[in-house]
């Protein structure tokens, strides 16, 4: 019997990415360094090729090191971090729930969005009147449905609120005419100066 016939899944990056349940392309970029693997598809690899994480990561290669440092390096996160993440189990715990992508992306959005939303609240528009107000509150809403975090900036809101606010809707004499929003109306003396 041959010893190596348990490991026939991995003559190619086909049949191992199909043993461990990811598309060929994703397992060729953990290969080439583009990406690296998660750390429960890293579990799956140890699993998949009989060894432990120590081995598939080049422990043997980094003698001398502890396991923390060894860690850091492949993961990138700070040695601070792993420390006490190995010290404190709550830390850990705390760390392996919202590390988790879906959970990760969700407080992220949700921590910058509210922060943005208090932002926005405390820069002068409490000095804004409705309906001036409802029409820009929809108008960043709409700023962070399609624009991405790391695009987030004043200079970028700015220059959206006035692309988007509808020139035809808004007035600046000091009687309301039509439909249009009265700017004048809606903002305090001090700030139309």
């Amino acid at each position: 019997m041959n010893p190596y016939e348990k490991f026939a899944y991995c003559k190619s990056q086909d049949t191992l990415a199909e043993k461990l349940n990811v598309e060929r392309r994703t397992y060729g970029k953990w290969e080439n360094g583009t990406t690296i693997p998660t750390i429960d598809k890293v579990a799956d690899i140890c699993n998949v090729l009989d060894c432990n994480i120590d081995y598939l990561l080049g422990a043997e290669e980094l003698v001398g090191f502890s396991p923390s440092t060894i860690a850091s390096h492949y993961s990138k996160i700070s040695i601070d971090i792993i420390n006490k993440a190995i010290g404190d189990s709550d830390y850990r715990d705390f760390l392996n729930h919202f590390m988790h992508p879906d959970n990760c992306y969700a407080l992220v959005n949700s921590t910058t969005l509210n922060a943005w939303e208090e932002n926005l609240a405390e820069d002068k528009t409490g000095n804004i009147q409705e309906p001036l107000i409802s029409l820009i509150t929809d108008i960043f809403h709409s700023y962070q449905a399609f624009t991405p975090l790391s695009q987030y900036d004043r200079a970028s809101l700015r220059t959206y609120i006035i692309s988007a606010i509808p020139q035809n809707k808004i007035s600046f004499t000091s009687k309301k005419l039509d439909e249009s929003i009265n700017v004048c109306t809606c903002l305090s003396t001090n700030i139309i100066k």
